[in-house]
């Protein structure tokens, strides 16, 4: 269910994540707002 903005969304985390400095605790942040918008199990 992931939306075109979702999609450039995970590419720009995997671009951020490759710099050679990066904030990890932000990046995180980002990947549980994406999991959290789109649960594997909805319901549960």
């Amino acid at each position: 269910g992931f939306t075109a903005e979702d999609f450039a969304e995970v590419a720009d985390v995997i671009a951020e994540a490759l710099k050679p400095s990066y904030d990890a605790e932000a990046l995180k942040a980002r990947v549980t707002a994406l999991a959290d918008k789109h649960p594997l199990y909805p319901g549960r």
